[in-house]
């Protein structure tokens, strides 16, 4: 998994890791947090919106599936760009270690929503990420 590097939109956050359903946590390093300024927002939402349509496009050379394909994502392209548009920040990929196993868990980048949930790869445990106290 590659890395991010800091930029003037990006800032560290210390986050700390659990069992789920446990509220003992214990510190796990940091995530990097970027914060999308309304050009970027804009280019991912019109980026997304591409996507669908583009996708449209391709589906009408699609025997049968066309009928349902076509219209959907006509459809469901302005509502996912909406959705890409009114993300003000996200978590950067990030990788935490398992409070039963230590393995590393490889967290992807995903909207900035606290706490996170995730499953260990190799103990298979459900666990919680969340960020310090500020």
């Amino acid at each position: 998994m590659n890395t991010p590097t800091m930029t003037e939109n990006t800032q560290p956050v210390s986050v700390q890791v659990s069992l789920r359903g446990l509220s003992e946590f214990r510190p796990a390093g940091q995530a990097l947090v970027r914060t999308l300024n309304s050009k970027m927002r804009r280019k991912k939402a019109l980026k997304w919106l591409g996507l669908c349509w583009g996708g449209a496009v391709i589906s009408v050379f699609l025997p049968i599936l066309h009928f349902i394909l076509v219209p959907g994502l006509l459809f469901i392209g302005p509502f996912i760009a909406f959705a890409m548009y009114q993300t003000q920040s996200e978590i950067l990929p990030f990788a935490v270690p398992c409070p039963k196993c230590q393995a590393s868990v490889p967290i992807a980048k995903s909207k900035e929503t606290w706490p996170l949930q995730d499953i260990c790869v190799q103990c298979k445990s459900e666990i919680t990420i969340d960020r310090t106290a500020r």
